[in-house]
């Protein structure tokens, strides 16, 4: 029976050690198959315009998305075997606040171009924030508008792309899309949450038992209490994505584990000067009493009532 108990202690861990392990790998490996995902609307016509636009970065204090967008023409639009190069002048409209119109010239190798386009939401919500913006393109030539089809990739790590409603006509496609924060930020973020309460309600823990008991000035327990109070900031400053002042992080967590651990460092740091005072004061009564027990074994008090 014995035994049984030493083996079960000693496998238990590592069951769970693999358990949590395999949660994670399976975890990862459907975060990166959505990042994988591409999302296609538009024309389908032999002669057309594909547009590939890439999501490289999404800034939630300037609430700006930054794209990388690259025409590709098909068909007769292009130099054989070579589908970057247009046989004619190619124009592509854009919703991006910096490039509006973009201009193509025939015969000219096509490159990438970088836009920014402008997502709307909330940035004190983090880790739950989400953005939302509108992606759109079109394109002509010097006989109208040309058929377009947009594929839409994202490149962020920080966020997930969702796609909530698409619209294409003859010369233009437009993309409504939501960004909202990966599922390895939100992870990240509730586990630090969850260890600002532990580290704080531990730090109340310590006080109470310092107060209870009167163990004076603990310099080790104060400056574990501390380092603690500080501690906190740096980690909460680590969150991913920069999180503003005043997020969701912080009413949640951050900012009562900071007052908890302040709280306990003081009260215990009171009750320690407290104890420290007392048990100094008691000490000199003792000093005063041995002092004068002393001189009064060395006093001959027969003599003195002899002369009484």
């Amino acid at each position: 029976m014995r035994l049984v108990r030493r083996v079960g202690r000693q496998v238990v861990p590592l069951v769970v050690l693999a358990l949590l392990v395999t949660a994670g790998l399976i975890l990862y490996h459907g975060e990166r198959e959505g990042r994988e995902r591409s999302y296609s609307v538009g024309a389908d016509a032999p002669n057309r315009l594909d547009i590939a636009v890439t999501i490289e970065r999404m800034d939630p204090v300037s609430q700006r998305l930054t794209l990388q967008l690259l025409p590709i023409a098909r068909g007769d639009l292009t130099v054989e075997q070579n589908s970057l190069i247009p046989t004619r002048q190619l124009t592509v409209g854009t919703t991006s606040l910096t490039k509006s119109v973009i201009e193509y010239p025939a015969g000219q190798r096509a490159t990438s171009a970088e836009l920014t386009v402008n997502a709307i939401g909330i940035t004190s919500d983090y880790p739950f924030d989400h953005y939302t913006a509108t992606i759109g393109v079109s394109a002509h030539d010097n006989s109208g508008p040309l058929p377009v089809s947009l594929t839409l990739d994202d490149t962020d790590p920080s966020f997930a792309l969702s796609v909530t409603q698409d619209e294409s006509t003859q010369g233009a496609v437009f993309l409504d899309v939501t960004l909202s924060r990966s599922r390895s930020t939100l992870i990240f973020a509730w586990l630090m949450m969850v260890i600002m309460w532990a580290l704080a309600l531990t730090v109340a823990a310590a006080a109470r038992v310092q107060v209870t008991q009167r163990r004076g000035l603990t310099w080790p327990a104060l400056g574990w209490m501390a380092a603690t109070l500080f501690a906190l900031t740096a980690f909460r400053n680590a969150a991913p994505g920069s999180p503003p002042v005043g997020s969701v992080l912080d009413y949640a967590a951050y900012l009562w584990a900071e007052l908890i651990v302040a709280i306990s460092v003081v009260v215990t740091a009171v009750a320690g000067i407290r104890a420290e005072r007392a048990s100094s004061g008691a000490g000199n009564d003792v000093q005063l009493l041995e002092t004068a027990e002393a001189y009064a074994g060395t006093v001959d008090w027969s003599v003195g009532c002899g002369q009484c």
